[in-house]
């Protein structure tokens, strides 16, 4: 192909039906070893995403490619997870000691918070009993 030609998406859209029909099995098990069931369908989906946003990139044999990206899509997944349940971690070590009366102590967040939530009390008619 001629730099100049731009590829027929119809054929574009032929291969990754084929990579797809062909390796997705592969490649959600190759998943599904690794991670916990709920999330194999977001990754093997986002395998695929790429292999289609990189078709130009796939080569023939499309298989130990496809593995490599899910092996990064799984990596960053796992990274991300992470990071949230450090996070989780951190707000729950963060929390004040109960006050007297068995409520958490008041932290200028949860102060706005509430403020906030009084104002939309007062101005909203769907929630007349919170003023």
């Amino acid at each position: 192909m001629a730099e100049t030609e731009t590829p027929d998406p119809g054929l574009a859209e032929e291969r990754f039906v084929r990579i797809f029909r062909e390796h997705h099995p592969s490649v959600r098990a190759y998943v599904g070893r690794r991670v916990k069931p709920e999330l194999v369908d977001d990754i093997v989906a986002e395998t695929f995403l790429v292999a289609w946003r990189r078709l130009e990139d796939v080569p023939a044999d499309a298989r130990p490619w496809l593995l490599g990206v899910a092996r990064k899509v799984l990596a960053t997944q796992l990274r991300s997870l992470e990071r949230r349940e450090s996070l989780r971690d951190r707000l729950l070590s963060a929390r004040r000691p109960a006050d007297d009366e068995g409520q958490g102590a008041a932290t200028p967040a949860t102060e706005a918070l509430a403020r906030l939530g009084e104002k939309i009390a007062r101005r909203s008619r769907w929630w007349p009993g919170m003023v």
